[in-house]
């Protein structure tokens, strides 16, 4: 990609997917917004359980709702499980 100038947000976030510059590898999170994003997807899924127990209990399932709920619980899995690697790397390249 040519191009000295400041990346815009839009750049910033294409380049975070790896959708820009092909031969370039994305830049791995912070692991404060990697907790922030497990906390954010926490509370959804909590949400979103909530809502589905309180549907199926009154007898008028949503299945949408249990849809969000396994989306949310499965993006506050894997934001956790990146969290400690992150959490692990650091840790490695502390005791080196």
């Amino acid at each position: 990609m040519t191009g000295s100038g400041p990346r815009n947000a839009w750049l910033r976030m294409t380049d975070m997917m790896g959708l820009t510059e092909p031969g370039k590898k994305a830049p791995k999170p912070s692991r404060r917004a990697l907790l922030f994003w497990t906390v954010l997807w926490s509370l959804t899924s909590f949400l979103w359980l909530t809502l589905t127990v309180m549907e199926f209990s009154r007898g008028t399932p949503d299945y949408l709702h249990l849809i969000l709920t396994v989306i949310s619980l499965v993006l506050a899995v894997a934001y956790l499980v990146m969290w400690w690697q992150s959490k692990k790397a650091q840790s490695g390249s502390n005791a080196a």
